[in-house]
């Protein structure tokens, strides 16, 4: 069972009686743990029981499992240790490697704590040694006197018998039995190929059974004494968990299930179990060790505090809703390394395609930016982690020509005893506002040269809701209003009330495309007049979000009068056309039929005086027809 245990501290114990080497680098240290690694097997680290402590392990570790690197680092580290130890030992240097370790704490908070290792017995394990980071920060310091043989009586470790070390080691070993007793747990072991079942006293203990008559680590059926207890509802989900990890084999075991107490009532256990490879006799069997706990009163206070706890994830998932519901907004938070501990969902995007690089917690924000970008956000980061709160509103360059105005916010964190340990960065893409800003002066340059060099009166109006947002002086001039008021009031107020209907429809037409528009017809000025005008209008325009529609009033008062005289004029020449084609051509007809009968020589002597007579009387009428004529155009 705890062979490998033994095994691991054994070699430790033996090597520091006879390694003056490693004498000299425990006494030489101040130290709040120790760590020991065995290459030869890299996932097998012994931990003191003070780095277990300090690493907050010692409740769930009271067996001394050796562990990995991967429970002690966090996933993104374990490589970078690794390589950093493995340069270590291929310089074949003597001196021992100071390296700063990320420690896992068993919270998943991360720990930094600076080490010193040395490498032991031929580079076949690596001897490390926890130092404090701060004197100061009151932790004891330890030296190699924590380990209870060293002062008895001996006056180096050379001089410890080795049977003094292994007999040690056994009574390490057999504190097992007193630790399950003290913690209050039920110790099971497992045997993976034949599936035999050892439980301690301590494991019915916790059931209520009256363990007088049991001996400590009988074998006992699987069915009966775990599966059978199981409450209904978790025997499924237990015993298939519990069948995984036989499947896999890989990692730790643990989950938490409900078992009938003896007398009826139904308590939470947490079950915990780790593989080893258990040698006796050069026989290997593969073992699973294990503890149940009594977490009843854990889950009574879980339940105690739900609502709380739902009232807290309502109030983190509105604010996770509230950071990450803004498509333009982007929350990012940062270490003192400049490395990502933090940021919003759509970040991401933003960096892919702003900056081309991929953002990951762990790694640092300065690695996604260019250097020309480099030289804008790098000095706001650092005044945040100065401690100062910046501000910068700024173009992101870009090689590819895209546009990207930011407007970012830099804020340092500090903890509660007010040391920075990072700062917040508030994004905003304010890339929309910006073009549309750029848009509406051009735009605004547009409108001052067209109203300047405008002959008529132009009204800018909303094409959706119909009201005037703009006019020039022409249209105060024609209108008889002032801008202010005019900007105030609907394109349908400034007509005549009886034209409305008409108008309305005439907007709606207007606004529906962007083709030529022409329309006669009457303002009401703020006096009261009305005034004929031609109305154009031409394609809609946009700024921002809005569209609008510029129509040009052409006052044609002048034309309609002329227009009137014309029509005046047209019934004097019917008149007169009448008149030629009545009156004018009786009379004219006589006097050329009587000239030509006289030229002629056929009108008798006698008779020609009549003749002339006739003439006579003719040429009166027409010319009294011709004067007629001439009054009507003279007088008209």
């Amino acid at each position: 069972m705890i062979e490998p245990i033994k095994q691991l501290e054994k070699k430790f114990y033996q090597l520091l009686s006879t390694d003056v080497a490693m004498q000299n680098f425990l006494n030489d240290e101040a130290f709040v743990g120790i760590w020991f690694w065995d290459l030869n097997n890299r996932n097998h680290i012994w931990l003191s029981q003070s780095l277990k402590k300090l690493l907050g392990f010692e409740k769930d570790y009271l067996l001394q499992i050796p562990l990995s690197w991967n429970e002690l680092l966090p996933i993104n580290d374990i490589d970078t240790i690794c390589s950093s130890f493995d340069d270590y030992l291929a310089k074949d240097q003597e001196e021992a490697i100071e390296i700063d370790i990320p420690f896992l704490q068993k919270s998943s908070r991360i720990n930094f704590l600076k080490c010193r290792a040395i490498a032991v017995k031929k580079k076949s394990y690596l001897l490390g040694l926890v130092q404090l980071q701060n004197q100061n920060e009151g932790i004891r310091s330890n030296s190699i006197t924590e380990f209870p043989f060293i002062n008895q009586g001996y006056k180096s470790l050379h001089e410890i018998p080795l049977k003094v070390v292994v007999k040690e080691v056994d009574y390490f070993a057999s504190k097992y039995e007193s630790l399950i007793i003290a913690g209050n747990l039920g110790g099971w072991e497992y045997k993976v190929d034949s599936g035999e079942l050892w439980c301690s006293k301590q494991y019915f203990d916790l059931l209520g059974y009256d363990t007088t008559s049991i001996k400590s680590w009988e074998k006992y059926s699987t069915q009966k004494v775990w599966i059978d207890l199981l409450h209904p509802d978790d025997v499924e989900y237990a015993t298939s968990k519990f069948a995984d990890f036989l499947k896999n084999l890989k990692g730790g075991y643990r989950q938490e299930f409900r078992m009938k107490h003896f007398d009826g009532h139904w308590i939470w256990i947490s079950s915990k179990g780790s593989l080893i490879l258990e040698e006796i006799d050069g026989v290997k069997t593969l073992m699973i060790i294990g503890t149940h706990t009594d977490i009843s009163e854990n889950k009574r206070l879980e339940e105690e505090l739900f609502e709380t706890n739902a009232m807290v994830l309502k109030d983190n998932a509105l604010l996770k809703s509230i950071i990450n519901s803004p498509e333009d907004i982007f929350v990012v938070s940062i270490d003192t390394e400049y490395r990502f501990t933090s940021f919003s969902n759509n970040y991401q995007i933003f960096v892919k395609e702003n900056f081309g690089k991929d953002a990951i917690v762990g790694n640092k924000i300065l690695d996604v930016f260019s250097d020309a970008q480099l030289t804008i956000f790098k000095p706001a980061i650092d005044a945040a982690l100065s401690g100062k709160y910046f501000e910068i509103n700024t173009l992101i360059p870009s090689n590819s020509g895209k546009r990207t105005y930011v407007d970012n916010k830099y804020n340092p964190i500090q903890n509660e005893a007010g040391k920075i340990i990072g700062a917040t960065i508030f994004i905003h893409d304010i890339t929309k506002e910006k073009i549309a800003e750029i848009e509406n002066k051009t735009n605004e340059l547009r409108y001052a040269s067209l109203f300047s060099g405008a002959s008529d009166a132009i009204f800018i109006a909303n094409s959706k809701t119909g009201y005037i947002v703009d006019v020039n002086l022409k249209a105060e001039e024609l209108m008889g209003y002032a801008k202010s008021e005019l900007v105030t009031m609907h394109q349908s107020q400034i007509h005549p009330p009886e034209l409305l209907e008409e108008i309305k429809i005439k907007f709606r037409e207007f606004t529906s495309t962007d083709e030529f528009h022409l329309l006669e017809t009457f303002i009401l000025t703020k006096n009261g007049k009305k005034i004929p005008v031609e109305i154009t209008t031409g394609s809609l325009f946009q700024i921002g979000d809005e569209t609008f529609s510029a129509a040009y009033f052409k006052n044609i008062t002048s034309r309609k009068i002329i227009a009137k005289e014309l029509e005046k004029q047209n019934q004097q020449l019917k008149e007169i056309a009448w008149t030629q084609s009545h009156k004018v051509r009786a009379p004219l007809t006589r006097i050329m039929g009587l000239a030509n009968a006289l030229q002629k020589g056929i009108v008798p002597d006698c008779e020609i005086a009549t003749y002339l007579k006739f003439i006579k009387s003719s040429s009166d009428e027409l010319d009294t027809v011709i004067r007629e004529i001439t009054y009507k155009t003279v007088v008209n």
